[in-house]
């Protein structure tokens, strides 16, 4: 049994919007410093501009490139896995509707056990100082859940890790900014969220977890094969 993906798929939905990418790359920056500048996201506020239809093309272009990129360089599933897959998910499903956690998913969540020597250090990305924040993930799947040899095996994924802005005036808000697909890097997490509004204006402290399977925690790299 095999299985075929459409690998030039993305690539060719993206074609009619491709004229606008290269615009998208030379006005990035300033868009996101035009966005820091604003009050807040909220569509209420008097002085909040609409997108123009220029905007919304572009960032429509960079959604559309950045899908097809992920589709073409990211590893697919072979068949074998395909059926390895779908296997688990009717296991999975027959287990959580056994226990009761499909009525009631928040009955699946335990509270998480305490952070065991965290460890914290200092680094820098592209001219900006944080904290590195690391220590042992003390998730682990059910006994009887599928998969859960297989996750308990991905060594680098049970070292969690996070990125931290802290305010050295006490009582500061803290937010909790989660990256996107394919992230969990500070040169990408960092540009992903106004930290220029958010940590330097507002003066508000950052904490950016990095996601199971990003970034450090990664299996391997994303396309070295």
């Amino acid at each position: 049994m095999r299985f075929a993906f459409p690998t030039a798929l993305p690539l060719l939905d993206a074609l009619p919007l491709a004229p606008y990418v290269g615009s998208l790359f030379a006005r990035t920056k300033p868009a996101f410093a035009r966005d820091e500048e604003r009050p807040c996201n909220c569509t209420e506020c008097p002085d909040y501009p609409a997108m123009s239809p220029v905007d919304i093309a572009l960032a429509t272009a960079f959604d559309r490139a950045a899908c097809a990129y992920r589709w073409v360089s990211g590893a697919r599933p072979s068949s074998r896995e395909w059926l390895r897959i779908i296997n688990e998910v009717d296991r999975a499903r027959t287990l959580f509707r056994a226990r009761g956690w499909l009525a009631d998913p928040a009955a699946y969540h335990v509270t998480p056990p305490a952070v065991d020597a965290p460890q914290l250090s200092s680094r820098r990305s592209r001219r900006r100082s944080f904290l590195h924040l690391t220590f042992e993930s003390g998730y682990e799947p059910r006994p009887d859940e599928p998969g859960r040899e297989r996750w308990l095996g991905y060594t680098a994924n049970r070292t969690a890790h996070a990125w931290i802005l802290h305010r050295s005036q006490p009582d500061r808000p803290w937010i909790v900014c989660i990256h996107g697909y394919g992230m969990g890097f500070p040169l990408l997490d960092f540009e992903a969220f106004p930290l220029r509004k958010l940590y330097e204006r507002l003066g508000c402290n950052i904490v950016m977890p990095v996601l199971p399977l990003h970034g450090p925690r990664r299996l391997r790299p994303r396309r070295a094969r």
